[in-house]
Parts: structure tokens; sequence; C-alpha cells
């Protein structure tokens, strides 16, 4: 199987819908890049309260923003998702900070 690649111009992609999300009130309160192993793929997670609701909305909202990256690339997650949660107690950045965790 072939490795999928993070790439800075998915990288810059992913910053750049982070922000136009929150300029558009969208309610984010994290995002990272995430690999699945499983079906070894990166995906922008990006944490919202709103997607306790289901997602169909969430992507039709960012497709309106036209953004710049592969929205098959995005999932949006709730807050209280098991992920996230075990996440919370490992790193806290405030902006749009670069740690990674392996």
């Amino acid at each position: 199987m072939a490795q999928d690649t993070l790439v800075e111009s998915e990288l810059s992609a992913g910053r750049d819908l982070v922000r136009a999300l929150d300029k558009a009130s969208f309610e984010v309160v994290g995002a990272l890049w995430f690999h699945h192993s499983d079906v070894d793929r990166w995906k922008l997670l990006i944490v919202t309260p709103r997607a306790k609701g289901g997602t169909r909305d969430l992507y039709a909202e960012a497709i309106r923003l036209k953004p710049t990256i592969d929205l098959s690339r995005v999932e949006f997650v709730d807050p209280d998702s098991a992920l996230i949660r075990a996440l919370k107690g490992v790193v806290r950045l405030e902006g749009l900070g670069g740690v990674r965790l392996s």
C-alpha cells in the first residue's frame, strides 16, 4: 500500500479553511490533521459542537466558502468524540500552531 503523504500545500489549505470557518462564526473549537492508519489517509479534523447534529449542512457551508482544500480530506468532529477527549489531555494550543505527535 502506498503511504499517503501530507504536504505543505494541504497544511496551508487546511489553515485557510479553518480561518475562513472561524471568520464565518462556524464555532470551530479545534482542528488537527489525523492519520487514519486503517485506510492510510490524512484527514483534517475540524472540531465543532455543530457536528452533533450531523455533518451534511456543515459540508454545504464549507463549500460556499470556496475552500482550496479537497473536502474529502476534511471531517467534522464532535468535541465529545473519544479521540478529541483523549487529545484534550495531551495538547492545548491557542491559535493555529504546529505541534506534531506520533
